[in-house]
This record gives structure tokens, C-alpha cells and sequence, in this order.
């Protein structure tokens, strides 16, 4: 992977996340989870640019990116979706070597203390730099509510400073 400025990202967020989806990895050395994600916003916040993830409070790796400060953000194209979908329906909770089990390669990054998968097209490092929770009573659209939290298994919303723009150029 090399380094980029973050202006040179000029992909499709939405085609990215999606339709192709992503991984957000969280944790360290210590222990770390990966999850599928397709929700996702990218842009300038506090004259920053910024991720923001959105996960489910019953997801494993919601507890890693709770406890960590860093997490990346892996984009892989069309070639890797099954094992994205597999990394969507499997949870850290049953398997501990998620990674393994949807045939990606952990990498250790020692800087951040945080993994991203070596396969993936490019990569976002990040650093939380807010999060909140998503209430029913702060959503506007209840359709919206009916749509998407008829279990009460709201999101919780990070923010991340994008520290680095990693390619692969394999």
C-alpha cells in the first residue's frame, strides 16, 4: 500500500459502499473485529475530511470501535463482494478469526495499532473523532423508522478524521 493525498480519491462513495460495500475494522493487537458495512458518508466536517460509519448496537465490532480510537475503512471493488456479504452475516461473537473464515488477510498496522485487510483496493485510516446514537425520537421520517428499526436495533453514528488514503497498487 502507498500513501496518497486524500484529494486524489475520485471513486464513486456510492458505488463503493453501496453497491460494493466495505469493511470497517476495529481493535489491535489485543483483539479486533471486522464488519461489512454499506451505509456511509464521506466528505468535510470541522475542515476535515471524514468518514462516517453508521453500526448497529447489537454488531460485535461495535465494541472494539468503542474501546479504540483508530479503525480503517477497506474498499474492494466487485471482486471481493462474497466475501464481504459472508463478513455481513458471520459474527466475531461465533468467530474469532473473522478475517480467515471470508478468506482476507489481516494486516497489522503498528503506527495506529489497527488491521485492514491486504486484498483491498485502498484504504482509509481513521481516527474517531465523534459518535452518537441514533434515537427514534430524533428521526423526522418515521418511515424511516418502520423501514429500518422495527427490532429497536438502532445505529450508533461515528465520525472519523481521515488520516490516510492507502492504495494498493499490485
Amino acid at each position: 500500500m502507498i500513501r496518497k493525498d486524500i484529494e486524489e480519491y475520485n471513486l464513486n462513495f456510492f458505488k463503493e459502499v453501496g453497491k460494493n460495500m466495505a469493511l470497517v475494522t476495529a481493535g489491535g493487537k489485543e483483539g479486533f473485529n471486522p464488519m461489512t458495512v454499506s451505509w456511509g458518508e464521506i466528505g468535510i466536517l470541522w475542515n476535515r475530511p471524514v468518514a462516517t460509519l453508521f453500526i448497529r448496537a447489537s454488531r460485535e465490532t461495535l465494541k472494539y470501535v468503542e474501546a479504540h480510537d483508530n479503525l480503517t475503512l477497506s474498499f474492494f471493488g466487485g471482486a471481493y463482494k462474497e466475501n464481504l456479504i459472508l463478513a455481513g452475516r458471520i459474527s466475531g461473537r461465533d468467530y474469532k478469526d473473522k478475517f480467515n473464515e471470508i478468506n482476507l488477510t489481516p494486516v497489522y498496522d503498528v503506527d495506529a495499532d489497527v488491521y485492514y485487510a491486504k486484498e483491498a483496493r485502498y484504504v482509509f485510516k481513521l481516527t474517531k473523532i465523534y459518535m452518537t446514537d441514533i434515537k427514534e425520537e430524533d428521526i423526522l421520517d418515521k418511515k424511516i423508522v418502520n423501514d429500518f428499526y422495527g427490532d429497536n436495533d438502532y445505529h450508533k453514528m461515528i465520525i472519523c478524521k481521515i488520516n490516510q488514503f492507502l492504495v494498493n497498487e499490485e
